[in-house]
């Protein structure tokens, strides 16, 4: 690496002088995006402002940080090269179409500009906190960034010797070596969402149960939700997680990732085998050793047959990350028969995010599946009905039917899954009634989208029916009636004495034009 002074940019001038630049020309970006067209202006705006941010962290950072001069040297020498450099575009205040050539110009220096910047972020000591022996300075020793080679280098970041190199990645290491074995497995689960996205904690939460992760010791005082929010909290203290807090609310319902740490975490999962990725770090359908298969966008078909180094009987986990079109036809749903997660549906809150099956054959194969402990068809398409099968899985605990805009029945015999916790049924605009058997799932805990209809059928179950379930602590109610509810109706409320929180919903049986059902 070289050392003369000449051929290095100095770190004063890379704070006092080049930062400042670049900060510069980033401003007037955002000025010249300030009339264009909506999408592409939030989409380029959000970058910039991500870049000045990061920018302006970068430069308080180094200060102090002699050590890294050379290192970022050749970083920021990059940067002002004219094939990389912004300033040739950004200099320009022509506003420019979103079909012009020049768009993809622009977006291909983003691209540049934002790995560069991962590079330098990498150079510094971890932002979260992480272990760091403060007294000697931060070595990086046998990492040498050539300008001419670095691009390439930062290219599949996850799996690249500069990352697993890098400090970043080592105090990471050692934070996760410091995490008890149940909140590291809970860590892992975070490995298969894309970089930046909000995750909802109840849904880690059901994963986690469906996994065997939280389950607390019998002599133990404390409940399973209990035990997970002492994971969040140890995760969130190292600096693994961030809280997403919503305006107006204390409670913190969802979390994300640092970009940095997520790849940490998608090299670990790798490593001890938690789940496949690709060379991208995307995760895959191969099971052969991870007991775990995630669905892709092109890549859902779960093909069992001609591959012996596939065996069924270990797969525990299914998980659909982005198919919209997942493919079941040949999968033998009988060699499944140890997989305690099935989770098909959409993760996220993004109703335009369209998933749909082609048909419900695949629903009766799953009468083999009674290790089945969390099931999610949560915002599919198409399915109008469930089949008897499904009462069948005796291990059930948590069933997802939210947002199946199709649904019109539930199976009659619902009430055989007697281990039942959880059933959510929002969003299930279709559904009229509600079958008698619900009132038999006596370890009900959380039911979501119950139906009071407006007119009288023997054969649907009641808010009296409902009564008998001595745990229910949380119901969530959709009725038409306008007189709901009645007095008779208030004193039955007081029959549920495990109840803590309920939510009634009055509605019409107009449905909006974005979730009419199918014809």
């Amino acid at each position: 690496m070289a050392t003369n002074s000449e051929e290095i940019l100095p770190l004063e001038r890379i704070r006092g002088t080049i930062i400042p630049s670049l900060l510069d020309h980033l401003s007037k970006a955002k000025l010249s995006l300030s009339n264009s067209q909506r999408d592409y202006e939030i989409n380029m705006a959000t970058q910039i402002e991500k870049f000045w941010k990061d920018l302006i962290y970068i430069r308080q950072a180094f200060t102090g940080l002699k050590n890294l001069e050379e290192s970022a040297s050749a970083l920021f020498k990059i940067l002002l090269q004219p094939q990389h450099s912004l300033h040739q575009l950004l200099d320009q205040p022509t506003q420019f179409h979103i079909h012009d050539s020049r768009v993809k110009q622009f977006q291909s220096k983003l691209r540049v500009l934002s790995e560069i910047i991962i590079k330098l972020k990498l150079l510094i000591p971890s932002p979260h906190k992480m272990v760091l022996n403060k007294a000697n300075p931060l070595s990086l020793t046998g990492v040498v960034f050539d300008p001419n080679k670095v691009l390439d280098q930062l290219s599949d970041l996850h799996f690249s010797k500069v990352f697993g190199d890098s400090p970043t990645f080592k105090d990471f290491r050692v934070v996760y070596n410091s995490l008890h074995v149940t909140t590291k497995l809970c860590l892992l689960c975070f490995a298969v969402f894309p970089e930046n996205e909000v995750i909802k904690k109840r849904l880690l939460v059901h994963w986690w149960i469906g996994e065997g992760f939280l389950n607390p010791p019998v002599d133990s005082k404390e409940t399973i939700v209990e035990t997970a929010y002492g994971v969040f909290e140890e995760l969130t203290k190292k600096g693994c997680i961030e809280p997403v807090y919503k305006k107006r609310r204390s409670v913190v319902h969802s979390f994300k990732m640092h970009p940095l740490i997520r790849s940490a975490v998608i090299v670990i999962a790798k490593e001890v085998r938690f789940f496949d990725f690709d060379s991208k770090g995307n995760p895959t359908a191969n099971f052969s050793w991870s007991h775990r298969a995630c669905l892709m966008n092109g890549s859902s078909h779960l093909t069992l047959a001609n591959r012996p180094d596939l065996d069924p009987e270990k797969l525990q986990t299914i998980f659909n990350v982005n198919e919209a079109y997942p493919d079941f036809s040949k999968v033998d749903w009988s060699r499944l028969r140890n997989v305690k997660v099935l989770y098909l549906g959409r993760w996220h809150s993004r109703a335009n995010h369209h998933i749909e099956v082609d048909d419900i054959e695949f629903f009766k194969g799953m009468r083999y599946m009674r290790h089945l402990i969390f099931f999610s068809l949560r915002g599919i398409s198409r399915i109008m009905e469930l089949p008897d099968s499904l009462c069948k899985l005796s291990s059930l605990r948590i069933l997802d039917l939210s947002a199946c805009h199709n649904l019109e029945t539930l199976p009659e015999k619902i009430g055989s899954l007697k281990m039942l916790t959880h059933l959510d049924m929002s969003e299930c605009y279709l559904l009229e009634h509600m079958p008698k058997g619900i009132a038999l799932l006596s370890e009900l805990q959380v039911l979501k989208g119950f139906i009071i209809c407006d007119h009288k059928n023997d054969s649907s179950c009641t808010l009296h029916d409902l009564s008998a379930l001595k745990k229910l602590r949380k119901l969530t109610i959709n009725t038409s009636r306008k007189d709901f509810p009645r007095e008779e109706e208030l004193i039955g409320f007081q029959q549920f004495g495990s109840l803590r929180k309920l939510t009634i919903a009055w509605g019409g049986l107009y449905l909006p034009p974005a979730i009419q059902p199918a014809t």
